[in-house]
């Protein structure tokens, strides 16, 4: 289906420059448990030709087989519980959705849904999760099987049966699906004993960078010692920050950690904050123009003031209680260049699935927000609601200064991803639990009103992000959710994905987008007076000459007379 899209620019007098787009489904897939089980994906990433998904899929007994798209990816893990296990999958699947290899965990299972990837210079990829012993009396060995079917066991202390113990594991695995290194980090905390019950693992990790050098970057929130490896025989221990008052339990206490690995996963270096806070975590890594971006969260206690590196933030102004959005700019030693930070309005936590996007000079922050915020200095001010809903706002790569912002003001909605095409930008979204995964279509990046909105997942409980490989076709758009208990429609009508009944179940769709460049001339074909157009409806969003929302076609008579854009198309009032 081909869409027109409003026009961004008038060049010389009266040369203008729009651009079409076309989408196509070329395939979906569901990951599936027996029984119905539930499963979740974590994280996708993609390289120039593949893409991997990690995901945890529920389990009952070892005999199991969990699917993708209906292929083998893992076996299952026995469970003395009525809940099941949780075993970790990463999966590598090409453009054509075909399944090319999986790794899996093997009498273990997955501690969070927190596993996180980055795709590495060599055609393989690094991914970071919490591991711990799966919920079995006995507790029996536990391994990791590679691509090939090759087992890699993990040597783990276990005090007694009845010990849980947690650990962060980091591996490469190569193109080949192949585990290339593996290591461990031991978390300075006590098994869990009683019953088996589950509290918190003492940290999170929540991003993942491998450069081109070879390096690679895990970063998240830590309540408890870790110690890694520095080389084959020495480690390096460091201490939590901000966990005055821990009760054990509780994730939202805690401070940030970024550890700089080299490519064989030996630690080089790591970066915390000091000073007093109650809280800061890193959510999103991403690499620009030599540095390193981190997003994340930080939430003062009164009176006092942090330090990233060498600059210092202090508590300032009647919101500076409340938790705050941040974003660091550090070099690839971590030296810390700049550090921003946007204190909300609001005094919860502020934002779940976080995305970070990087286009020219402005950073995209988004996700599921619960915010209000009013950053000193900005250009605009960005608002979301207490219900969580989709927000972005745009801040400056140089500066840090925010240059404006889009709240969906939608109950339990949340931004997901941001593609920038040839003149367009495209946010994908979920519009609220259970409702449809949208694309919202922007002429600009000013994201002030989308001139089109499509649906791409008919039905959705939460959003996993978006990847693009360029293809001969286009642009391969890869989204990744976890669906409601249907089959779902994909856009266009003709694939649907998932299960009619059963629990959650993690999704893949993949929509081809082709874009076209339109430019006009003196006397565009489509300049057509507005008491005669027809084909453009009347909630259409109209738009003057420099992109600037104008009004709806039902308001039109209300415009000056000149030339605006509706609809795709160009059109005069008189």
């Amino acid at each position: 289906m081909k869409h027109g899209v409003t026009l961004l620019a008038m060049m010389f007098a009266s040369v203008f420059s729009y651009a079409e787009y076309e989408l196509k489904t070329e395939w979906g897939k569901a990951l599936t448990a027996e029984n119905n089980n539930t499963t979740q994906i974590s994280d996708i990433v993609a390289n120039d030709s593949v893409i991997f998904v990690s995901a945890t899929c529920m389990s009952m007994t070892e005999e199991e087989t969990l699917r993708l798209g209906g292929e083998p990816v893992a076996t299952g893990t026995a469970t003395t519980t009525t809940s099941g296990n949780a075993v970790f999958v990463m999966t590598c699947i090409g453009k054509a959705g075909d399944l090319r290899w999986s790794v899996y965990s093997k009498g273990a299972e997955a501690a969070t849904n927190d596993m996180y990837m980055s795709p590495t210079a060599d055609g393989g990829v690094v991914v970071a999760f919490g591991l711990r012993h799966a919920k079995v009396d006995p507790v029996s060995d536990i391994a990791l099987v590679d691509g090939k079917g090759k087992e890699t066991p993990i040597e783990w202390t276990v005090a007694n049966s009845s010990s849980r113990y947690y650990r962060l594991v980091i591996l490469k695995a190569t193109a080949w699906g192949e585990i290339e290194w593996l290591r461990m980090a031991a978390v300075d905390y006590a098994p869990v004993t009683e019953k088996q019950t589950v509290a918190a693992q003492g940290f999170g990790v929540k991003s993942v960078l491998a450069t081109a050098e070879g390096d690679i970057y895990v970063a998240g929130r830590q309540q408890k010692a870790i110690k890694m490896a520095t080389s084959a025989t020495d480690s390096l221990e460091w201490q939590p920050m901000f966990v005055d008052g821990w009760d054990g339990t509780s994730t939202s206490v805690g401070g940030m950690f970024i550890v700089k690995l080299d490519a064989e996963g030996y630690v080089k270096k790591v970066l915390q904050m000091s000073g007093s806070a109650k809280e800061s975590n890193v959510l999103e890594m991403k690499e620009s123009e030599g540095a390193i971006y981190a997003m994340g969260t930080l939430t003062f206690a009164e009176e006092t003031e942090v330090k990233l590196g060498d600059i210092a933030v202090s508590y300032a102004g009647e919101n500076s209680l409340n938790q705050a959005i941040t974003v660091a700019k550090l070099s690839k030693d971590l030296e810390v260049e700049d550090f921003w930070y946007y204190p909300s309005n609001i005094s919860k936590s502020v934002v779940n699935y976080s995305d970070m996007s990087i286009a020219g000079d402005d950073i995209y922050l988004m996700g599921k927000m619960m915010y209000g915020m009013a950053a000193e200095g900005s250009e605009s001010i960005t608002t979301g609601t207490l219900t969580r809903d989709a927000l972005v706002f745009r801040v400056s790569k140089k500066d840090g200064s925010v240059k404006g912002g889009r709240a969906a003001g939608m109950l339990q909605s949340g931004y997901a991803g941001i593609y920038n095409g040839l003149e367009n930008t495209y946010l994908f979204m979920q519009t609220s639990l259970g409702g449809p995964y949208m694309m919202e279509v922007y002429g600009d990046n000013n994201l002030s009103e989308p001139t089109a909105v499509e649906t791409l997942i008919e039905s959705v409980v939460d959003i996993k992000g978006v990847v693009e490989i360029e293809t001969e076709e286009g642009t391969l758009l890869v989204m990744a959710a976890r669906a409601a208990n249907k089959k779902n429609t994909l856009y266009g009508g003709e694939i649907s994905v998932g299960i009619e009944s059963g629990k959650n179940t993690g999704v893949l769709a993949a929509i081809t987008l082709k874009e076209t460049a339109v430019q006009g001339g003196d006397e565009p074909e489509n300049l057509t007076a507005v008491e005669t157009l027809k084909t453009v409806a009347d909630d259409a969003v109209v738009y003057d000459l420099t992109g600037r929302y104008a009004g709806k076609m039902s308001e039109v008579g209300q415009l000056k007379r000149g030339l605006y854009v509706a609809g795709g198309r160009i059109i005069s009032v008189k």
